[in-house]
């Protein structure tokens, strides 16, 4: 049995399946893919269990990093439009270490979501943290700017700067988007319609400027 599990869930078909399916070692990993019937309020969401930071450089992050990123940066571009959300978790047994990535509709950051994730995990790494690191978190800023948050405990620790290779203090004005919240199912709901509503009427309105100009 492979040792690396990927589910993928969302709300139709979709050629992401077909992306990783492609490029990963079927002795290794294996991709599911389950199709809910709530076609609006469900993200594309990605479940990776594997047990060793070592295993998921290896089998998963350096071939979507390397030798199909391109196919995946493609789909992203063809299957994501702006309010369709994305979410990754990946769930390191061995080393009891959680990955989340709600990016939501911020899709330039999807298309680089594994080399990010590889980027961040190396940072940590450089500066002895990773090992004590239970969870990395992957935000966006209300201007769509990327925020990567490391815990201690479950309590947030760091912020990480991949571009700078370093991790800082977190500022204060961060602290509450740092810690983790836990959502009722009714108010998940809640929360993906209204931001899917808000970003169909962002949609429009970009579509109603472009007629305006036509």
């Amino acid at each position: 049995m492979a040792l690396i599990q990927i589910k993928v869930t969302s709300s139709d078909r979709t050629p992401i399946v077909s992306v990783l399916e492609g490029g990963l070692d079927f002795d290794e990993v294996i991709v599911t893919h389950d199709e809910y019937a709530v076609k609006a309020l469900i993200p594309l969401a990605i479940l990776i269990t594997v047990p060793t930071s070592f295993l998921l450089t290896k089998f998963v992050l350096e071939p979507l990093i390397g030798p199909i990123a391109e196919r995946w940066k493609k789909a992203v571009a063809r299957y994501f439009n702006p309010i369709k959300p994305f979410d990754l978790t990946i769930e390191i047994t061995g080393e009891n270490l959680i990955i989340d990535a709600s990016v939501e509709t911020s899709h330039h950051i999807t298309a680089e979501i594994w080399s990010i994730v590889q980027r961040a995990m190396d940072v940590l790494r450089m500066e002895s943290r990773l090992s004590k690191t239970s969870r990395i978190r992957f935000l966006t800023g209300e201007s769509g700017e990327l925020l990567i948050f490391s815990h201690e405990q479950d309590k947030p620790e760091r912020m990480i700067d991949i571009e700078k290779r370093q991790t800082d203090k977190i500022p204060d004005s961060l602290i509450s988007r740092a810690s983790i919240s836990e959502l009722s199912v009714e108010d998940w709901v809640k929360e993906i319609t209204q931001k899917a509503d808000a970003h169909k009427e962002y949609v429009e309105g970009l579509r109603q400027k472009d007629e305006s100009k036509g």
